[in-house]
């Protein structure tokens, strides 16, 4: 019984620690193309005054 339940326990936790790697990621993917988009605009407004 208790083995069974060892079991169970390292296998939540392992998709707990994966489910939680996913949606670093995702953060990271989304901060990431935001923070692209952001720079892309910043540098069109740039040198649209510049020019």
């Amino acid at each position: 019984m208790k083995t069974y339940f060892t079991v169970i326990l390292l296998f939540y936790l392992k998709s707990f620690i994966l489910v939680n790697y996913l949606i670093i990621l995702y953060l990271s993917y989304i901060s990431f193309s935001v923070l692209l988009c952001y720079n892309l605009l910043l540098s069109k407004v740039i040198n649209f005054f510049c020019l």
